[in-house]
């Protein structure tokens, strides 16, 4: 096979792990996700140990130089996935949140972060899914708007809270739980 072909496949696996650990809009997580992550990363340990073994054998029989490309590949992969999985107790750990609250009630255990660039993200989580739900916000008059989510995945929070930086946050509308800070 085509050495340059097989760096592609590398690149494209790497590509769709990227996609699978690092997300910029709304998105959902779960089991399938996972197994399709672990799915990924072993089809390109099998193909970068394979090149590996081939190299190696080239090296020491025919003293060709080894190739470098997927170990370069290997080690973004790592730290694509490494970033996944240490950050994934926040939905977009490049962004800077000033508020982070969750909703403790018996059916549910929502959060709900907000950004200081004006966006929020809802954290919607069922036993083995999560679901992010983003949007934008204002805070006028000490309400806190919300705006421009998918208002279909989104029970459990309403558009309006009264907002006060330092405690919790109190729906507008009735029939909808407190959102307590969280450190």
């Amino acid at each position: 096979m085509n050495r340059k072909l097989i760096h592609l496949i590398l690149i494209l696996l790497l590509l769709i792990g990227i996609k699978q650990c690092i997300h910029f809009g709304d998105f959902e997580s779960g089991m399938a996700q996972g197994l399709l992550l672990f799915l990924f990363f072993l089809i390109f340990f099998i193909i970068f140990f394979v090149l590996l073994v081939f190299d190696l054998y080239k090296l020491i029989k025919f003293k060709k130089r080894l190739d470098f490309i997927p170990l370069l590949l290997l080690i973004l992969f790592t730290i694509t996935f490494w970033f996944g999985f240490i950050n994934n107790k926040k939905p977009f750990f490049w962004k800077k949140e000033f508020y982070k609250g969750e909703i403790h009630s018996l059916d549910c255990n929502d959060k709900l972060f907000l950004y200081k660039n004006g966006t929020f993200a809802f954290e919607i989580q069922s036993v083995e899914h999560k679901n992010i739900v983003c949007g934008k916000f204002k805070i006028v008059n000490d309400t806190l708007k919300l705006s421009e989510y998918n208002t279909y995945n989104v029970n459990s929070f309403t558009n309006s809270y009264l907002f006060i930086k330092d405690s919790s946050l109190v729906a507008l509308k009735n029939g909808y739980y407190p959102i307590k800070k969280v450190e």
